[in-house]
């Protein structure tokens, strides 16, 4: 088993995740190759806000929440897999948004209350996964969509590719509440212009099981993802951009 795998096991997203995989691989192995082959990055899109999703909102099965719960892929699925985990959605131009965009709007970050690991006030952006698809696409009930260009290498960007990442993020400037660590993102948007939470970042910066079991009331992960001192990522719920100021070079298209 590689690193990946292990680190995948080791939330209860990446379980859901690799175990989905698992059994449709060996239902039809051809058919998931040809999946991931032809709809790559619509593929790792969907398959990731999937797992998070049910871990968030749907009864977790008992047995992915054990301790001695494994997922062993084969070792070509595992080598594809993690390759598009980490390569198939990157942070590139252009991205869409969702709403009635003519003009840019000033940004303007504060933190919600109740407070959150959503910033407040951000501009969101999703990154395109095909002709017609994107990483929010049947997410949202406004259907008018537009094109954002920018110029990547002007973005002060913090990217989340995994659990290591997010709590760098919060311990730049972090927002104490009920003994938990938030993110201050009024402070973080003076550091950075855009927070960019990735497929890798969906499924890993979420509690570690290895260091919090999983244990709730209602058998949902509502409350173990905010447990130990760094609540996860689940309300980011997909891969998006969180501007924190608009691209000075940045423009609109219609989609």
């Amino acid at each position: 088993m590689s690193s990946f795998e292990d680190t995948l096991n080791d939330t209860v997203p990446g379980r859901i995740f690799l175990s989905s995989l698992q059994k449709e691989y060996q239902r039809s192995e051809e058919y998931l190759r040809t999946q991931i082959e032809e709809r790559a990055a619509a593929f790792i899109s969907n398959r990731v806000a999937r797992a998070v999703s049910e871990y968030l909102y749907s009864d977790v099965p008992e047995a992915v929440t054990r301790e001695d719960f494994k997922v062993d892929l084969d070792r070509n699925l595992a080598l594809a897999l993690e390759h598009l985990v980490f390569k198939s959605i990157p942070f590139d131009s252009p991205q869409v948004h969702y709403g009635d965009l003519t003009r840019f709007r000033n940004v303007s970050i504060f933190n919600r209350v109740p407070v959150s690991t959503l910033p407040g006030g951000a501009f969101w952006t999703a990154p395109i996964t095909g002709p017609k698809s994107d990483t929010w696409r049947g997410r949202s009930s406004n259907k008018i969509r537009s094109t954002i260009i920018f110029n990547t290498k002007l973005v002060r960007l913090a990217q989340i590719d995994g659990l290591k990442d997010w709590i760098n993020l919060i311990n730049l400037a972090p927002e104490k509440n009920s003994g938990k660590n938030y993110p201050d993102w009024t402070a973080i948007s003076y550091q950075y212009d855009a927070v960019f939470l990735s497929p890798a970042g969906l499924l890993l910066a979420h509690p570690h099981l290895s260091q919090f079991p999983f244990h709730t009331v209602d058998g949902t992960g509502v409350t173990h993802s905010q447990s130990g001192p760094y609540p996860g990522v689940g309300e980011w719920s997909a891969v998006s951009t969180a501007w924190m100021r608009v691209p000075c070079d940045a423009r609109i298209e219609p989609s």
